[in-house]
């Protein structure tokens, strides 16, 4: 179900602080994510079009276009996003 869409961004809020969905080019969504109180970004575009700006917490795990990430990116990633949830932090 899509939650939101603001400049191309679809997104799905899966929780309070857990958002879920598509970056698009040229770095205008993260304004959009700010907006939703967004503090943390786990990226996992196979190659890094773009680095955030006004994000607090910046995490890229590159995964391969149509596959799904290994088992060290999801300990990373679910790590990075558990401690984010537990400080209060909103991740997309």
């Amino acid at each position: 179900m899509i939650f939101g869409k603001a400049h191309n961004l679809e997104f799905s809020k899966i929780t309070d602080q857990i958002y879920l969905g598509n970056n698009m080019c040229c770095g205008l969504h993260f304004k959009s994510l700010q907006d939703l109180g967004i503090s943390a970004d786990v990226d996992l575009e196979e190659t890094q079009l773009e680095k955030p700006e006004g994000i607090e917490v910046y995490l890229w795990l590159p995964v391969k276009d149509n596959t799904a990430p290994n088992q060290a990116q999801l300990v990373v990633g679910t790590k990075v996003i558990n401690d984010m949830v537990k400080a209060g932090k909103k991740v997309y």
